[in-house]
């Protein structure tokens, strides 16, 4: 099956880089299903809200303080981050984010 050591050593990098990989993919999708569980219905309600208000960057501001006031403290963890990704192509919104 293997002629030389470098044969040995070729499969089980090939093996430890697929199993990692799947790993990952695996992990990255529980973590997404965990998360998607643990947010809460205002969670859900806020993120909704502030895509449809995103077109206007005081109005977006004023939303994102109203939710951080209403949300939990591990919410408002789950909302920073969605918020970091939502924004990352807008310069405006960056900008309002910044001020607060």
């Amino acid at each position: 099956m293997f002629k030389s050591i470098n044969d040995i050593k070729l499969y089980y990098f090939v093996f430890f880089n697929i199993l990692t990989t799947f790993l990952k993919v695996k992990c990255t999708y529980f973590y997404i299903v965990y998360m998607c569980k643990l947010m809460s219905k205002k969670l859900k309600y806020y993120q909704q809200i502030l895509q449809k208000v995103s077109f206007d960057v005081q109005l977006f501001s004023k939303e994102l303080k109203k939710a951080y006031t209403y949300l939990t403290p591990r919410d408002r963890d789950i909302l920073r981050n969605w918020v970091d990704d939502f924004i990352i192509n807008r310069a405006d919104l960056q900008l309002a984010i910044y001020h607060l």
